[in-house]
């Protein structure tokens, strides 16, 4: 990773007694942003708002949940608080009693939001195109929540309701549903949606930030995450379609995207005046991967998943057609405007399982293993305690050592155990096994060595979600800095002290101390309080409806987020 200079004429005094009734924060989030695409782009002077804020500021990588996926990270990042006790383990969870995946609620948590903690004070918010953020919590403020909310009419998708009129009357309709690059090929009509989206986006924000009352003011760019999707593989010269006559092309379209994501955070800037303490961070990074199928084939090979009647030959089968799939840009896009054959071919694999000789099987596209056990499951298999531990010992094992086709190449960088991994009450309820595919990104395959067939099939390699988000703090406040061991659950609590606020005593992150101003901490030393109750549980707790339920799975399948 290329260096960022942190020259001591940016650096700022910590801010002045007079500011400290208004400690304004701004958050903007980029998700899926990688520094592996920033930083070159900051070198060659195509990122001015962001090289600003690196150079004046405290940066480093930021560690994202496992699995490293949008609807388990954003709620840690806003409750400072890991799986284990939020409970969101992926895009989907599974109906009690059943081997059933539905779309999963975020808000259904009973444990306080950042926007929640920051007006249980008085701090005014306003929230704007929050991912899985629905249905939306009454805050001090305004809410409006992003992909993964309903866009059914029966849907109300911000706090107060009456915002959705207001700012479709003013702007256009508010676009939940975003078009996908994952499930069918870039083009320029794709782009295109996206610029007109990005336009209402900057718009909504402008008039909010300008007009609104706000202590705290948060945005999520998903452009930058969906555009990788599209074209990451043109990007990483490992894979086959970086050396495709299309290669350059989409390379510039995920640099262009990058360059609208930048002026977009320079506009918030110009918009937002001071003083200001500024938060950019992404929800997991972005990076070259093996198929999820990967966990899956596993398992089939251990003897863990069984298919009925043909089992092995028919799991190849379906293997093949999932490949062809993937790695046939025209069906892909030709099936994308078919869902129903589309979805037909995806869900075989599930249909066709013998749950009976079951005894492991995958989810949340590679990323998670359920063991099969009596108690849990309707036909559980295995029994919980010794023989659960014993078999998560045999896959994690075999998993771990699964390497690259004529290649030395780990595909997998650890399995870990929930226990290892999640902390709390609702632990008991994560998948078994957490899988951690190995970031294949700028590895270079040898002509003659080890690495000689890395790449040698374009369907093997995907651009993916990594564990290595980013993490940018600039302001009065914040001293310029490298830094080291973030992780997404210490934003919530520095933004509160950044706030001038106490922390409570129930979050797993911590105070990234070390990134203020030696005379800021002194002035201002990091203060706890005791944890408050949430007492709204059920009103956040109820089921969706089944419209919601079912415009919530449609988005879903169309991003390629779930089968």
């Amino acid at each position: 990773m290329s260096k960022v200079r942190s020259p001591k004429s940016n650096v700022q005094c910590p801010m002045s007694k007079q500011n400290e009734a208004r400690r304004r924060v701004l958050i903007v989030g980029l998700d899926g942003a990688t520094f592996d695409v920033i930083l070159p782009m900051v070198e060659r002077q195509r990122l001015p708002a962001l090289r600003a804020l690196l150079e004046g500021g405290a940066w480093g990588e930021l560690t994202s949940t496992l699995p490293p996926v949008s609807p388990v990270a954003w709620p840690s990042f806003l409750t400072g608080k890991n799986p284990g006790r939020h409970g969101v383990f992926g895009f989907e969870e599974i109906e009690g009693g059943s081997y059933t995946f539905r779309p999963i609620v975020a808000q259904r948590s009973a444990h306080r939001s950042l926007w929640r903690m920051a007006g249980d004070h008085g701090r005014r918010v306003i929230a704007l195109d929050i991912p899985f953020s629905y249905p939306p919590e009454p805050v001090n403020g305004c809410l409006v929540a992003g992909y993964g909310a309903p866009t059914c009419p029966i849907a109300t998708f911000t706090y107060p309701a009456s915002l959705r009129d207001d700012l479709a009357r003013r702007f256009g309709e508010f676009a939940v549903a975003v078009p996908s690059m994952a499930a069918v090929p870039p083009s320029d009509a794709l782009f295109q949606q996206w610029d007109a989206i990005l336009d209402n986006r900057s718009r909504v924000a402008d008039w909010l930030i300008r007009n609104g009352d706000w202590d705290v003011f948060m945005i999520v760019l998903g452009v930058t995450d969906h555009i990788q999707h599209g074209t990451w593989t043109y990007y990483d010269t490992l894979h086959p379609n970086s050396r495709s006559p299309e290669a350059p092309r989409f390379r510039e379209a995920l640099f262009r995207y990058y360059e609208k994501a930048d002026a977009f955070v320079g506009r918030l800037l110009d918009s937002a005046g001071g003083p200001l303490h500024v938060v950019v961070l992404s929800d997991h990074g972005f990076g070259t991967t093996w198929r999820g199928d990967l966990t899956r084939r596993v398992l089939v090979e251990g003897g863990w998943l069984n298919y009925r009647g043909w089992s092995r030959l028919g799991a190849r089968i379906i293997d093949v057609s999932r490949r062809t799939y993937d790695g046939l840009p025209w069906l892909k896009k030709a099936l994308h405007g078919r869902p129903a054959q589309r979805q037909r071919l995806k869900r075989a694999v599930a249909r066709a399982i013998d749950w009976r000789r079951t005894a492991a099987f995958p989810a949340a596209l590679g990323w998670q293993v359920h063991v099969n056990c009596r108690g849990v499951f309707p036909l559980g298999l295995v029994e919980r305690g010794d023989a659960r531990e014993r078999l998560c010992g045999e896959i994690k094992e075999r998993l771990e050592a699964v390497v690259a086709p004529g290649s030395a190449q780990r595909l997998i960088r650890r399995v870990w155990r929930r226990n290892e991994v999640f902390q709390g009450e609702s632990t008991a309820l994560a998948p078994d096994l957490l899988v951690e595919y190995a970031n294949l990104y700028g590895l270079k395959p040898d002509s003659d060595g080890p690495n000689a067939r890395l790449s040698t099939r374009r369907w093997d390699l995907v651009g993916s979600h990594v564990v290595n988000g980013i993490l940018i703090m600039s302001g009065p406040d914040i001293r310029p800095m490298r830094l080291e061991g973030a992780r997404i659950y210490d934003v919530a609590p520095t933004v509160l002290h950044l706030m001038g606020l106490p922390v409570p005593d129930d979050l797993d992150g911590r105070v990234l101390s070390e990134v203020f101003h030696s005379e800021a901490l002194e002035s201002r030393p990091v203060r706890r309080q005791r944890a408050v109750a949430t007492s709204d549980k059920a009103a956040q707790d109820r089921p969706l409806l089944p419209d919601e339920l079912a415009s919530v799975r449609d988005q879903l399948r169309n991003l390629g987020y779930v089968d």
